[in-house]
């Protein structure tokens, strides 16, 4: 059995989110450790963009010292179709 959370303030083990899917943009919100965490991608034709902010907390408690970061990405994806006509 794993206990380590029991040696650490227990916020530090605490991660929370949900995501509203709509039909070209998707809104994401949540909890890690001690700080809010958001984010949202989007698609536009063949292209997704996506970006997100969240706090990682250094310390050994929540609160000590928060390390705000950001995530941006660009991607494109494409297929074909399989089989023979």
């Amino acid at each position: 059995i794993n206990k380590s959370w029991e040696k650490e303030h227990f916020p530090k083990h605490l991660h929370l989110g949900m995501n509203l899917d709509l039909p070209i943009l998707a809104l994401q919100a949540g909890w890690n450790q001690t700080s809010i965490t958001y984010g949202f991608s989007f698609d536009v034709g063949v292209v997704r963009v996506n970006a997100a902010s969240y706090a990682e907390e250094l310390g050994s408690y929540g609160g000590q010292r928060k390390d705000r970061r950001y995530m941006l990405s660009v991607g494109s994806t494409f297929g074909f179709r399989g089989g023979r006509r």
